[in-house]
């Protein structure tokens, strides 16, 4: 999956199930590191991601049409390794607070204290 999909998925989950109209997603990724992308791009980009059914297009009776991630997104954000920068965050703070930190596959061991 390429940065602009993960990019659109994970501002499509920030806003949650109420989605994003074109124009509004399009200025979130132009203020991030699209500075160049344009709506038709966008939308191709939008289409491509509905015909994987990560995203669903849906019509909201006052704001008109807008997308929203599904389940088959959050799942795909999630083998793309964005769950993981958690679980290292969750890691270190673990061993800040002298914690065990326990890895697969290998056996528990308290956090090395600080001389």
């Amino acid at each position: 999956m390429n940065t602009l999909a993960i990019d659109i998925l994970t501002q499509l989950r920030q806003a949650g199930k109420y989605g994003h109209s074109l124009t509004d997603l399009a200025n979130r990724l132009r203020a991030g590191s699209h500075r160049t992308l344009g709506e038709p791009a966008l939308e191709i980009a939008l289409r491509d991601l509905d015909d994987c059914t990560y995203v669903a297009r849906f019509t909201a009776p006052l704001s008109g049409a807008r997308w929203r991630i599904t389940a088959m997104g959050e799942s795909a954000l999630q083998e793309a390794g964005l769950r993981a920068f958690h679980f290292l965050l969750s890691r270190v703070s673990c061993r800040a607070k002298g914690l065990a930190v326990t890895t697969p596959g290998r056996p528990s061991r308290p956090a090395a204290r600080r001389r």
